[in-house]
């Protein structure tokens, strides 16, 4: 109940409470490289940086013909924008890192997936908060999606994410 509160408050605020998720529509968050410690050495590579997000783009957006998918760098839109798309998405895709925590805005019947390692288990206790959050990890966490990763685990994962039929928030919550 807590949680509910909380984003309402936000989705309120903004007078985005009749915006609907759109099936089909994927968001992917391309994080901008930082240096995220004055200790960090940024010639021996930037941590949670995705280099070919492009191609993973472009291998989701022929899953089906209503399929839509957002390359999205989320710090150069202003908050109102941010929380508008999250709540329009159907399958958010990101790295391991704040940007994920998006997923307490998203809509009954959406699902997150989360590039990373099992030891990143944070988004995981997140959506536990949320009674209709689905959280995925995903392989490739730092550097690269490989391309086999991508043929024969991601594109299948948001296949069938898509493919689910969209039930009300309350017959999700009674069905579980």
């Amino acid at each position: 109940v807590m949680t509910e509160a909380f984003v309402n408050f936000f989705v309120d605020g903004f007078g985005l409470q009749d915006v609907k998720m759109q099936q089909g529509k994927v968001t992917i968050i391309d994080r901008k490289p930082y240096v995220s410690h004055p200790r960090v050495d940024p010639s021996r590579g930037i941590a949670r940086d995705l280099t070919n997000l492009d191609e993973l783009r472009d291998k989701l957006a022929n899953v089906s013909e209503t399929t839509s998918v957002k390359l999205v760098r989320l710090e150069s839109m202003p908050f109102r924008e941010q929380l508008k798309l999250i709540r329009e998405t159907h399958v958010l895709i990101g790295n391991h890192g704040a940007g994920l925590t998006f997923m307490f805005f998203m809509q009954a019947n959406a699902t997150v997936g989360e590039f990373g390692s099992d030891a990143n288990f944070m988004m995981n206790e997140i959506a536990k908060w949320m009674p209709d959050a689905k959280h995925h990890l995903l392989p490739g966490a730092s550097g690269i999606v490989a391309k086999q990763d991508m043929d024969e685990i991601i594109v299948p994962w948001v296949k069938e994410e898509l493919s689910k039929p969209l039930v009300s928030p309350s017959v999700a919550s009674e069905a579980a």
